[in-house]
């Protein structure tokens, strides 16, 4: 099995820290800094065939988002116009969804960090722009764990549930079918969300 408690799985056996934890530290520091794929596909196929040590997976997800997030949220304050136009050279991120992130933000301060999964929205957006809006590191982080936590969280329990749901299928044939419904999620995202 892919998430064997012990062997190679294990890579850090006196803190407990598996490399999958790693690695959802590491993509969700990636997705809040680069990376336009969102660690929910490394969680959701986790989710699969070990739903609990997917939900703990979420939570080395937020910390390296909020890693990222603190990034990103300097790079606005310190350098708003190389950030911004950092954000403008990555896949699926135009000068509209910024304008949308700053009146959200402007609107409805921190509590929009929660309408950005709603939207599709990237998380390193809404963190740049409070960066360059002024708004102080330590709100973003608070309200970054919930807002990233919930979505995470949630979309691994609902994976664990279709995981139950798929278990007469073989693990090759589940995966194939968590593959096709991200890549349709992703060439439907990249279509709404194009640069026009």
């Amino acid at each position: 099995m892919p998430y064997e408690r012990s062997g190679p799985g294990r890579s850090f056996p006196a803190v407990g820290v598996t490399r999958w934890d790693l690695a959802a530290f590491a993509w969700g520091l990636a997705e809040s800094t680069f990376f336009v794929l969102v660690p929910d596909v490394l969680l959701t196929a986790m989710a699969l065939k070990e739903p609990r040590r997917a939900q703990r997976a979420c939570l080395f997800a937020v910390a390296g988002a909020l890693l990222g997030g603190g990034l990103m949220y300097a790079a606005g304050l310190h350098a708003p116009e190389g950030a911004r136009r950092f954000l403008l050279y990555l896949p699926g991120i135009h000068p509209g969804l910024l304008e949308t992130v700053r009146a959200n933000l402007q609107d409805y301060g921190l509590m929009a960090l929660f309408l950005g999964p709603l939207r599709g929205i990237p998380y390193k957006i809404y963190a740049t722009l409070s960066g360059a809006a002024g708004i102080h590191l330590l709100p973003l982080m608070l309200v970054s764990i919930p807002a990233r936590l919930l979505r995470f969280s949630l979309l691994s329990a609902l994976a664990g549930l279709c995981g139950r749901g798929l278990r007469p299928l073989s693990v090759r044939w589940q995966f194939m079918i968590h593959g096709a419904l991200w890549t349709g999620f992703y060439a439907a995202y990249f279509i709404l969300m194009g640069r026009g």
